[in-house]
Formats: structure tokens, sequence, C-alpha cells
């Protein structure tokens, strides 16, 4: 629910309703994750270039388009005012301090186009968004058909994210929250694939091995974070002595479950035989258990 909006004075433009506020939420289901990358890239547009296009929210004050924007904007302080439409009319934000030759109107054109690819689809919440909107055309606004024939078996209640985790042949991203955590799942099962492989600095060549600063970068600012903590640098193995969950990759080279699993889900018609010669842990154990 909304608190009601004052109108401002002198507001008034074409006979729209123009107020000054900043009462909205973000969309609680926004198909898109914005990475600590697209959010700096945002904030950073917007305290040197300014606003740009304006965001869209639906009548209940929830951001339709422009979550990242809108977050950054209140977070620098820079005044919201909003225009009221039913979509009949393009509404057009005029830069009347920026001239077609100026530099910061080229780097705003560039900076503008950037930042959205900075963001990253969320495929669970894209394929179940899709599937509640069916009756709308999204082919001809460049999604891929997601919805499957019918399969014998398979219930047509069940969404595309109950039955494939990530609609087949989506682009993968081993590093988004909701795989981490499922992968930690899995490993929580019992999976210990490195056992017998050697460690790190024993001197054996068993297996693969490798360091255990090979880490993702958030894994490294986690460090640095620590480090910054406690006023001096330490050693991988301190860092996870102090946080025993921090990293990602173990110090061997093993078949990540969730990779294991999304193969087994699209390729395996429901009810169907794993044969693998070379079965081990992790494959045979996601072949066999419930999915955690």
């Amino acid at each position: 629910m909304t608190n009601p909006r004052k109108e401002k004075p002198g507001l008034k433009e074409r006979g729209k309703r123009a107020t000054v506020t900043d009462n909205y939420t973000l969309d609680p289901r926004n198909a898109r994750r914005h990475p600590e990358r697209n959010l700096t890239a945002v904030e950073a547009s917007l305290r040197e270039l300014g606003a740009g296009r304006s965001i869209v929210v639906d009548r209940e004050g929830v951001v339709i388009g422009g979550n990242a924007v809108y977050e950054k904007a209140r977070e620098l302080g820079i005044p919201v005012r909003e225009i009221t439409t039913k979509g009949d009319e393009l509404i057009v934000v005029r830069r009347v301090d920026l001239a077609t030759d100026d530099t910061r109107r080229k780097a705003l054109a560039l900076a503008d186009n950037q930042t959205a690819t900075l963001a990253e689809w969320d495929e669970v919440v894209l394929s179940e968004l899709l599937a509640e909107v069916e009756e709308i055309d999204f082919e001809t606004m460049g999604f891929a058909p997601l919805v499957p024939e019918p399969v014998s078996g398979v219930p047509e209640s069940v969404s595309l994210a109950e039955r494939f985790l990530i609609p087949p042949f989506s682009v993968l991203n081993a590093r988004e929250g909701w795989w981490q955590a499922r992968k930690k799942s899995w490993i929580a099962l019992g999976l210990q694939s490195e056992l017998g492989r050697g460690n790190e600095g024993d001197g054996t060549k068993r297996g693969l091995t490798f360091s255990s600063s090979a880490q993702p970068i958030s894994v490294y600012k986690a460090k640095n974070r620590y480090e910054a903590q406690i006023g001096r640098e330490v050693s991988w193995e301190e860092f996870y002595t102090a946080h025993p969950d921090a990293a990602v990759q173990s110090g061997t080279s093993i078949f990540d479950p969730v990779l294991c699993e999304l193969a087994y889900r699209w390729f395996c018609p429901p009810g169907g035989t794993v044969l693998d010669p070379f079965a081990c842990s992790p494959r045979c154990a996601v072949a066999g258990a419930p999915p955690p």
C-alpha cells in the first residue's frame, strides 16, 4: 500500500499529474539480477552524468523497469518526479543541459546502453513469469519459446523451474547464488569426490588438485574485507579458518553436482535409466538420490 502523494504546485505538464515522491517498492519478483558490477556502474553513471531514461512503476508503486536505477537514485538523494500515464503515449525525457556535441551527452549514450548489459537474467524467475503470461507472444520480443510439448508422465501443471531447474539450453552461470546454495545442499548429503586425490602441498600427484586461492572474485573480495577488518594480510589458510564456508571451490577438481543434475533433468526422460560406466560421486549420487 502506498502513501498519498501530494502534488507540488507548478508541476502541471500538458494535463498530466506530476508529483515529487520516492514512495516506490522494488519488484520482489524482478527477473533481472543486478550484480555488484552492474550496481556500481549505474551509480557512477547517475553521479557523473545524471539521470537519463525514466523508470516505470505500476499503479501500486512497484517498479516494473528500472529497479537498479531507482535503488541507486535514492541512495544518491536524486529527487524523483512522477508522470502518470496509461501507456498510450511515449514519455520523452529532454535533457536541456546536454547539446548533441557535448562530451557528457556522448558519455551518457554509451553508459545508458552499457549498464543494461551488466545485469543478468534470473533464469528461474524468468521461466516462471513467462509461464504466467503465455497469452502474450514473447517470441516476437526476442524470447525463445520455453514451454515444451507435453511429455508422458509429466503433469502439465509442473512449472519449468520444477521440472528442469533452468530451461534447457539456457546460458549457465555457476556463480549465481541459487546455484551455489544448491551445490552446498548436494555436498551436505555427503558427496566427497575429492577424497583420494591428494592434498595441496603434500607432494602427491594423485588426481587433479589446484591452489586453495583459485576462487571466484567474490571470495577475494571477502578476504580483502576480512583483512581490512583485522588490519593485516592473512594467508588463505587463516582466512578459511575464520570463514570455513567462504570457499566456493574445493582444492580439487570435482564434477559439479548441480551441472550433473541439470544434465539428467534435461536429457533423461521421466522414469528413464542413467547408464554411466564411469559413475562415481557425485554422478551416481545425483542419479540415485532425491533432490536436496
